[in-house]
């Protein structure tokens, strides 16, 4: 093991010099010329590339500004036979036509005080802040020796009621087995977390499906109120034309016997009158019926809307709850963990204490302690 000072100035000349690469990562060669056949090559064990047309090539601990120089230099003057139609045509490569570059990264690999330590996949600019952040933070039994303490049973509480949320958002039937993830710290295994969620799962969607029960009655009421309107509506439409046509009679035999009929004809249009107003009233009464039957759908999907949420807003805060990311420290309430970085360079493992927001490079292993906490 190198000395503090010795490692940092170790690992300040690698991030200047680039990133080495190493086994694990994978690299990238595409034609530009035949897009094709481009393909992903992986670094070996022994630090070696196999890339076509040439030998394979020592690349570990050389950065990818490096392989691009080189590369193209030793495949240009490679043919490349392509075939169109029945004719075979050879292509020569030339160094602008080989691209090189990197497939995927080592993982980062995060241990310690956090909730889920392991393998974390690297991204360009990634910080160990983001690397804690995607092992889903410090752990609720360090964040407890570090002032923040969260009952036991209560995460499991918590990690049931998430579980719920998200299958009633998703419209299960059951609770995914995905969504149990049990937090560091809580008595219950997944399957007895699955076993509860479930049940209570089963709770919730009963008092869903009676509430959907008595808005179907509401809705079946207000359909039969509508079809009730519309058929006497239609009753009165068929009285005023009836009473339309026994007043035009009337006007025509009025005309030729004046004083038999006239007193007959004033009847037959009050009649009319009469008949219009009632179709008229019916007319309103389906517009009542058509509009409290829009009302009573807008209620319930407000309340469905209103529901759900109000489920995104609690599963929102849940998230935060059990991946450790409450208050102003995205890492715990108050937690300020130590972190260590141990990378591989030339002369073995360095090691050194590096902030939150210092760089990490593929490869990298950080250990996160936190005063007090059992790791």
């Amino acid at each position: 093991m190198t000395t503090p000072a010795t490692a940092q100035s170790a690992m300040d000349v690698q991030v200047a010099r680039g990133y080495p690469l190493g086994a694990g990562d994978t690299l990238r060669v595409d034609f530009l010329v035949r897009p094709e056949i481009g393909r992903d090559i992986p670094i070996e064990l022994n630090g070696y590339a196999s890339f076509p047309f040439i030998e394979p090539v020592h690349v570990a601990g050389r950065t990818i500004a490096e392989l691009r120089a080189e590369i193209p230099i030793l495949m240009s003057g490679a043919v490349l036979r392509d075939r169109v139609g029945d004719e075979v045509q050879l292509i020569q490569l030339e160094e602008y036509d080989v691209v090189i570059s990197v497939a995927s990264y080592r993982p980062v690999i995060v241990s310690g005080a956090i909730k889920q330590p392991g393998n974390v996949d690297f991204a360009v600019g990634m910080t160990a802040r983001a690397a804690i952040a995607k092992a889903f933070g410090i752990s609720p039994l360090a964040q407890g020796a570090a002032g923040g303490s969260q009952d036991p049973d209560a995460l499991g509480e918590m990690v049931v009621e998430r579980a719920v949320l998200n299958a009633l958002i998703a419209d299960q039937d059951a609770v995914d087995e995905a969504d149990i993830t049990v937090p560091f710290g809580a008595r219950q295994n997944a399957d007895i977390l699955q076993e509860r969620a479930n049940q209570d799962l089963a709770l919730r969607r009963a008092v869903l499906d009676e509430e959907a029960a008595v808005y179907a009655a509401e809705l079946s009421t207000a359909e039969n109120g509508i079809m009730a309107a519309l058929a006497r509506k239609e009753d009165l439409m068929r009285t005023a034309r009836i009473e339309e046509g026994n007043v035009e009679r009337l006007e025509g035999l009025a005309a030729r016997a004046a004083s038999i009929y006239s007193g007959t004809l004033v009847q037959g249009r009050r009649a009319l009158l009469a008949a219009s107003e009632a179709f008229s009233d019916a007319s309103g009464d389906v517009e009542k019926a058509l509009s409290a039957y829009k009302h009573l759908m807008s209620e319930r999907k407000i309340e469905l809307l209103n529901d759900e949420r109000e489920w995104r807003t609690r599963l929102a805060k849940l998230d935060v709850a059990l991946s450790g990311t409450a208050g102003s420290d995205a890492l715990g309430t108050g937690v300020q963990p130590v972190v260590t970085l141990y990378r591989q360079g030339p002369n073995g493992t360095d090691a050194r204490t590096v902030d939150l927001d210092h760089l990490l490079m593929p490869g990298d292993l950080i250990d996160v302690h936190v005063a007090g906490a059992i790791q």
